[in-house]
């Protein structure tokens, strides 16, 4: 873990996620600062739940795809192909009415639900271990993980 890592904090009694810049870990206190100009908040050891470090941020242009095309598919199907006559066969009358605006809702939902999915940006987050120093006999001091932390490397899905 780094100092000065964009954190998520779960800590006690609430568990609700605090979010901001690692600042400084001593034997029983985190530090995290919420904004750049803003005061440290101290959490104490015991309060500290789990901690996730950021690992940027990202868009979903996959995922995107995959959801327009599936919403693009239904509203071209359902909006762009419909038609008046009452011939429902798969290549006559509303049928082919219905496979081309499936087919034009589809390329339209892909193209759009990939630029959304790419652009809507969404902070990703790992588990990390938490490293607290502990001072020794004779003053000298280690580093030992906290064992409510898993070490996990990646949580992206």
């Amino acid at each position: 873990m780094t100092l000065g890592a964009r954190a998520r904090v779960y800590a006690a009694p609430s568990g609700i996620s605090r979010i901001g810049f690692i600042e400084r870990v001593t034997a029983d206190t985190l530090f995290l600062r919420a904004c750049r100009g803003c005061k440290a908040e101290a959490l104490p050891r015991d309060a500290v739940q789990h901690v996730d470090l950021s690992i940027g941020r990202g868009g979903y242009p996959l995922r995107g795809v995959a959801l327009g095309t599936l919403a693009g598919t239904a509203f071209g199907v359902f909006v762009i192909g419909r038609c008046d006559t009452r011939d429902d066969g798969l290549w006559v009358g509303c049928g082919y009415d219905h496979f081309m605006g499936g087919l034009a809702g589809a390329v339209a939902g892909m193209f759009i639900g990939g630029v959304l999915g790419r652009w809507w940006p969404k902070e990703r987050w790992r588990p990390a271990r938490l490293p607290w120093p502990v001072t020794l006999s004779g003053g000298l001091t280690t580093v030992a993980a906290d064992k409510h932390f898993s070490d996990a490397t990646s949580s992206q899905w």
